[in-house]
């Protein structure tokens, strides 16, 4: 204690001798307390422990202050250690006191110290006295955590750390977690109840894929056995597109198409030749109400040239000369030994375009449709995919390749066996399947002619888009119905055709992803 008076001096002046008191202004003199801190945390202590913590309390006034008392409220688990009774404090002068604390009471406990003087204006000054008994702790790191901002649909993580910062186990009973609007996921392998020492530590994962660029929010929240309560942990995020893009496209006028027919030769196809080259005019009649461009190559021969060369508008009395050219061979005979293997037929067609006996037949940015015929199963050495990938370099985009069958989908004709792998070609470039099995077949002609032609309406974009952000213009005019993007190809097509050499105009956020 420094300074402490216990008692006053006092001085008179005699009048005789001409001496007079000199006096300060009475409202200049006052005492004035100051306690310092105003709180004692003493955190976590296991049970049986103490720990000492001090406040200071000092007389900032100018007159004497007057320590009248001290009182405790709260638990046995604090204890005032310094007496002080009545005490007086010169201004400038401290006097320090000593607090105990040992828990006593499960989890938190509080309690508050008192000290009352005679301060005119603060005759009572609280310090707030708090401590933990020894108990579980859950802190979960970072919180908040904080992705910033993330491209559209792109995918990313981050771990959030459980750790038991307390002094005794940890039991964790459940974690839950919300997200405002779907964007945010938990992925937790932990099983529960999961047991945490003291300092051990667990993670969970969060993801977050926005799909709009609009602030998300995530919250963990963790039931367990710490005395607080549930613990709730923040993630916070927002989407934003990966770029502003703008697609133009105009529809071709009189557009190129290319189409090869790959025809089995075997015997039981005879009739069925037949069938081909009489549906064959309703078959040309609809390409020829989209466009006049068009040329055709019919392939039977092991060589791969076409029978009969390029067919065009230009050459004379095509529809007797494709009857004729879909007819031509006999199994086996004369380099016909591919004849029940369309797939690398096909592919000997194509090797020949460039360079060889089929050359001019392929042209770029022309629609290519391959239309395989058979009534057997597919035997080229093989699987059909491997085929199908070798067919795309000879087109300047893989959604201009379409390929159809015309085979024994139901294994009812032929040999009985089945398409084996013509039909999964087919679906695989959106093409189509028809029976050749019955004789309706050739009155789909019309499909078959779409098929061909269903690429003209359909344009591929340049980035992978946000489809909830698209616009589409045609000739200055918004479409906000009538179209449709395959989101596996990226490609944006129309429900009706357009109007040749329309101008199309695309708008979106695109979803790129680093």
């Amino acid at each position: 204690m420094k300074n402490i008076a216990w008692f006053g001096l006092a001085l008179a002046a005699c009048s005789e001798n001409n001496l007079s008191s000199l006096t300060p202004d009475a409202e200049s003199i006052f005492a004035k307390i100051e306690v310092t801190p105003e709180l004692l945390d003493y955190g976590m202590l296991p049970d049986g422990e103490e720990a000492v913590q001090t406040f200071t309390i000092r007389n900032v006034g100018n007159a004497i202050l007057t320590i009248e008392d001290l009182a405790l409220d709260g638990p046995a688990s604090f204890t005032i250690l310094t007496e002080l009774g009545i005490t007086l404090l010169d201004p400038e002068a401290t006097v320090d006191v000593d607090v105990a604390f040992t828990p006593l009471v499960e989890g938190e406990n509080a309690g508050t110290a008192t000290v009352f003087s005679d301060d005119p204006d603060r005759a009572a000054v609280d310090v707030t006295l708090i401590g933990w008994s020894a108990a579980p702790q859950l802190t979960m790191t970072p919180d908040p955590l904080d992705f910033g901002s993330t491209a559209t649909s792109c995918l990313v993580s981050a771990d959030v750390t459980l750790e038991n910062t307390g002094l005794d186990v940890l039991v964790i009973d459940r974690i839950a977690f919300d997200s405002n609007d779907g964007a945010m996921a938990l992925v937790d392998e932990n099983e529960f109840p999961l047991s945490l020492d003291p300092g051990a530590t667990t993670l969970v994962t969060v993801n977050f894929t926005p799909t709009n660029p609009d602030d998300s929010t995530g919250l963990i929240t963790v039931t367990s056995n710490d005395p607080r309560g549930r613990i709730g942990a923040d993630q916070l995020g927002r989407g934003e597109y990966g770029a502003e893009v703008v697609d133009e496209f105009d529809k071709p006028v009189n557009p190129p198409v290319d189409l090869l027919f790959a025809v089995d030769q075997s015997c039981s196809m005879d009739g069925h030749s037949g069938s081909l080259g009489n549906a064959f005019d309703a078959f040309i009649t609809e390409i020829d109400n989209v466009t006049n461009d068009w040329q055709i190559g019919v392939v039977t021969r092991d060589t791969g040239c076409f029978n009969s060369g390029i067919l065009t508008t230009a050459t004379p009395n095509y529809q007797d000369v494709f009857s004729d050219a879909v007819a031509q061979g006999s199994d086996l005979a004369n380099g016909f030994s591919l004849t029940e293997k369309l797939f690398q037929l096909t592919d000997n067609a194509l090797v020949e375009t460039d360079g060889g006996c089929n050359a001019g037949f392929l042209r770029a940015g022309a629609l290519l449709h391959v239309i395989l015929v058979s009534d057997e199963v597919e035997q080229s050495n093989g699987n059909w995919s491997t085929w199908l990938n070798g067919y795309y370099p000879y087109v300047s985009d893989p959604s201009l390749l379409k390929v159809s069958s015309i085979v024994d989908i139901n294994s009812n004709c032929g040999d009985g066996s089945g398409p084996g792998g013509y039909d999964d070609m087919a679906l695989a470039t959106g093409g189509l399947v028809l029976n050749v099995c019955t004789d309706d077949w050739a009155n789909y002609t019309d499909d078959l002619a779409a098929i061909s032609l269903g690429s003209i309406d359909e344009y591929l974009l340049s980035q992978n888009p946000n489809v909830d952000s698209l616009t589409v213009t045609v000739d200055g005019d918004v479409l906000t119905s009538g179209w449709t993007v395959d989101e596996d190809t990226n490609t944006l097509s129309f429900d009706e055709p357009l109007a040749e050499g329309a101008h199309i105009t695309v708008e979106y956020g695109a979803d790129i992803c680093e």
